[in-house]
């Protein structure tokens, strides 16, 4: 898990001039004035919600601590580098307890981003809470990472900033079962 959430955080800052697809900018604003702008910045704002309560806590407890663990190792090692900057940031995490409901994830969410600024979103544990915190950030222009939710109806709802970690529930086993036929085809039902 933690080497996949890496990659997809990685590509995900690919995207890091694009932070805030509704912010516009002024035609004649300057190269250097961007550079200036954005040079300031010392973190990559990381937000999310953990269940602390409610009957999703024991399974958003491990994957908050996975995070915990990738920032901890990112921090080590200098940050992430950041080419648009010419250098290494720092992640920083914001979370807060989302108590497992999904009216509490947009309200933190909408907090996340409009109050704590936060860069990218990881999403809460489950499918349901993720799906809450998707409208969020389509609405805001925030990439979220989808971490903790593998149903196929989220991301057939044409979201452009979510980023499916898991496979979707819907291709658990079609591997699997893909390999059986190629190296057993003469396998019978019974």
């Amino acid at each position: 898990m933690k080497k996949y959430l890496s990659i997809a955080l990685a590509l995900s800052f690919a995207f890091f001039g694009c932070l805030d697809k509704k912010e516009e900018k002024s035609t004649n604003q300057s190269i250097s004035e961007t550079k200036a702008k954005t040079s300031s910045k010392d973190f990559i704002v990381i937000g999310y919600t953990e269940s602390k309560t409610g009957k999703f806590a024991t399974e958003s407890r491990e994957q908050s601590q996975g995070l915990k663990l990738w920032v901890e190792d990112v921090n080590k090692n200098g940050g992430i580098y950041v080419k648009s900057l010419g250098k290494k940031l720092k992640v920083k995490l914001i979370s807060y307890d989302d108590e497992s409901s999904k009216d509490r994830v947009q309200q933190l969410y909408t907090r996340l981003i409009t109050e704590d600024k936060a860069d990218f979103l990881i999403s809460p544990y489950s499918s349901g809470l993720t799906a809450s915190a998707a409208v969020v950030s389509e609405q805001y222009g925030k990439i979220l990472i989808a971490t903790g939710a593998a149903s196929d109806k989220i991301f057939k709802k044409g979201y452009e900033l979510v980023y499916q970690i898991y496979t979707p529930a819907s291709r658990y086993l079609k591997d699997a079962i893909d390999l059986l036929k190629e190296k057993h085809p003469d396998v019978i039902k019974i």
